[in-house]
Parts: structure tokens; C-alpha cells; sequence
């Protein structure tokens, strides 16, 4: 009886990230969260960044880029102050033919695996 409630709610979640993503969830853990906003100030400062990183839920005002305005944006809405935005909303998901994650890099710009504490 335990298990149907578990199983209904993968299927839910895997519907839901079918269908797009969060604007202004950087990581793709289904939350906006610090994290995020600390993901784009790192993409931003070119430090290495989680291997999740994408860049359509952190062109938070949608204007093809990635830019410094985009993590104060995101911390209003942690802040449960008003954006212009709809941070936390469901967004269309990339093309699956578009480049849509950066891999991490370390810090002498090499795409490998980097395992941040």
C-alpha cells in the first residue's frame, strides 16, 4: 500500500520535467534555492561551476544571455520580494538539439570532472 503513492508521485515528476523547467532553478534539483543564485555568480566570475549548470533557467529575464542582473533577481525571490519575473514558474525545457549545459571546469579552464566539497 506504501509503494503506489511513491510510484504515482516518480510519475509526476518525471511529467513535470518533461515539460519544461524552473526559471531561476541554475542546478535542475527542482528548487530555486542560494545555490542557484551562487551558480550564476560563478558562471559570471568564471569559477567552476556543478556539472548541471544550465543556461535557460539562469537567463532569468530572458534576453539570450547570461548577465549580473540575472543573480540579484533570483535572490529577490528567495527574499520573497517582487520580480519583474516569474522566478519558481514552469518555462519551456531547450530544444534537445540546442546546447543547453556547460560542463565544469577547473580552475585552468579544462572540462573534467571536478568534485567540489
Amino acid at each position: 500500500m506504501g509503494l503506489i503513492p511513491i510510484v504515482l508521485l516518480a510519475v509526476i515528476c518525471q511529467a513535470a520535467s518533461a515539460a519544461g523547467v524552473l526559471l531561476g532553478d541554475v542546478d535542475g534539483n527542482g528548487a530555486v534555492t542560494s545555490v542557484d543564485a551562487a551558480s550564476v555568480q560563478r558562471k559570471l566570475a568564471e569559477l567552476p561551476i556543478t556539472a548541471g549548470f544550465s543556461k535557460t533557467p539562469a537567463d532569468v529575464d530572458g534576453s539570450g544571455e547570461i548577465e549580473i542582473t540575472e543573480d540579484p533577481y533570483i535572490q529577490r525571490w528567495l527574499a520573497n520580494l517582487k520580480t519583474p519575473y516569474p522566478i519558481n514558474d514552469t518555462i519551456e525545457s531547450p530544444a534537445a538539439t540546442e546546447a543547453a549545459t556547460w560542463r565544469a571546469t577547473d580552475n585552468e579552464g579544462w572540462e573534467r570532472d571536478i568534485s567540489q566539497p
